[in-house]
């Protein structure tokens, strides 16, 4: 079963008299809990593509459909509530709450949402991404590492269909970059969210179920 698919997404920036084709008529289909890893050179198209299919920009002409609801078209405020009950987006800085603590932070968007906290899946969620020990501290009191495990555990609390990654693993070194990547894949298995990582470690897209190719804006697989 598809929860992502994009049909014939085109993403065009004026530069001057220029035309710049960031995405190219792009047709891509994500399985349900899968792990996927987007790779390319940078300027490839990636993050244009993270971007659309998180609905944090809007596509030129074509159309992204999430567990079977198409986005494009949204209106803000529409698309706002889908993202949160929806999607987990995980920045590459981390994007913490510094004065929440660790749990405030990772409880945040389902609060945000006005929805009850599962209180035993962010448990197992916690006890999986070894946060347990930290959950009075502030971002500032964590390594980059452990900023990033709270961040992924903040995108999976609310339990969205699907996750999105972009270049999580960007600012640590080998080996924490190892310890994300193989904790999201853990967290794909156990949790059976759906997870799109973009990467230019192709070390790291060899852990991923599947690894799709951008180049020029296309999907080159």
């Amino acid at each position: 079963m598809n929860v992502i698919e994009t049909q014939h997404l085109t993403k065009i920036f004026k530069d001057g008299a220029s035309e710049i084709h960031a995405l190219n008529d792009v047709n891509l289909t994500i399985e349900k809990s899968t792990f996927n890893a987007v790779v390319g050179t940078s300027g490839s198209g990636k993050t244009t593509l993270i971007n659309m299919l998180g609905g944090l920009d809007t596509p030129t002409s074509g159309t992204v459909t999430i567990d079977g609801t198409v986005i494009t078209g949204m209106k803000d405020r529409e698309l706002s509530i889908f993202r949160r009950k929806k999607l987990g987006i995980i920045f590459q800085n981390y994007n913490l709450v510094p004065t929440l603590n660790i749990y405030e932070n990772i409880v945040f968007p389902v609060d945000l949402d006005g929805r009850r906290v599962d209180k035993a899946f962010v448990e197992e969620v916690i006890h999986t991404l070894h946060l347990k020990e930290r959950l009075g501290d502030y971002p500032y009191q964590l390594s980059g590492g452990q900023q990033q495990r709270v961040a992924i555990a903040r995108a999976l609390a609310a339990k969205p269909s699907v996750i999105l990654a972009d270049e999580p693993t960007g600012s640590l070194d080998s080996k924490n970059s190892q310890n994300i990547a193989g904790l999201l894949k853990e967290c794909v298995d156990t949790f059976k969210q759906t997870l799109v990582m973009i990467t230019h470690n192709l070390e790291l897209a060899q852990l991923a179920d599947r690894v799709v190719r951008m180049e020029d804006g296309r999907i080159q697989e």
